[in-house]
């Protein structure tokens, strides 16, 4: 016989329940999660820790209580922020922000830095934001990206240079005006930044005559495939009616 190792409870008490001020997700897309449960309310449970603090499942604890539907939740003794992280690392629920928010919470002076720099680039997309802190100067698709991603989650993610980090967003945030009619701007891809950022380690890369020969030259600036293509499409504006023509020699770097 199977072994009983919790028991489910039901109430309509919706004030015993407390949501986790810090460390936990936003709470973003419960009006979603009440609309379906409208339309078919399913068996379902939340984790809840001895303080009836939400573990897991705010989301649909908001949606079953706008529902006036009834909470069905398991007691685990215990338990905290960190398994609120595990929690959704496993399942995949949580995105990189909601990580970076979670340990940014607790205080971890690392992400706090993360929320600073999204802050001041809210053009850039997490991952961009991740990948402009690291200064990865690596291959766009390198073997270690999956560690990187890894990192973050885990609340291990270091930053390299904040400040240079902050000059390279600026570098970049440069290119903005030439972007206005792409779908996709150029300015905010990861081959993009990537370019930019091996650039960046080259003596006589200098940026601000690269804007200058893309208003003279504006459709040549046009998206690419990878970072290398970037680079090769950045000299190719460089040496526009250039007598000295100029070879950004990072490919071995």
């Amino acid at each position: 016989m199977d072994k009983q190792i919790a028991s489910v409870y039901e109430t309509y008490d919706y004030d015993k329940f407390h949501i986790m001020e810090k460390g936990n997700r936003e709470i973003d897309h419960y009006k979603k999660i009440a609309t379906q449960m409208n339309e078919q309310f399913l068996f379902t449970v939340i984790i809840v820790n001895e303080k009836f603090e939400i573990i897991d499942g705010q989301n649909r604890f908001l949606a079953s209580k706008e529902l006036h539907k009834p909470i069905r939740y398991i007691i685990v003794e215990g338990y905290g922020v960190e398994q609120v992280r595990m929690y959704n690392m496993e399942a995949r629920n949580w995105q990189k922000k909601d990580f970076v928010k979670s340990y940014a919470d607790e205080g971890k002076k690392e992400y706090v830095k993360i929320m600073e720099f999204q802050k001041r680039y809210p053009d850039f997309p997490i991952s961009i934001c991740e990948f402009f802190l690291r200064m990865s100067l690596t291959c766009d698709y390198d073997k270690k990206r999956h560690l990187n991603h890894s990192a973050i989650r885990r609340g291990l993610f270091v930053i390299k240079d904040f400040e240079t980090s902050c000059k390279l967003a600026d570098m970049v945030m440069a290119y903005k005006p030439f972007c206005e009619n792409q779908s996709s701007p150029i300015y905010r891809r990861r081959e993009f930044v990537a370019a930019i950022i091996k650039l960046y380690r080259c003596e006589d890369f200098d940026n601000e005559l690269v804007l200058k020969k893309i208003k003279l030259n504006p459709r040549a600036f046009t998206p690419c495939v990878n970072s290398d293509d970037y680079i090769r499409m950045i000299e190719d504006i460089v040496n526009f009616r250039s007598r000295n023509k100029v070879r950004f020699n990072v490919y071995s770097k």
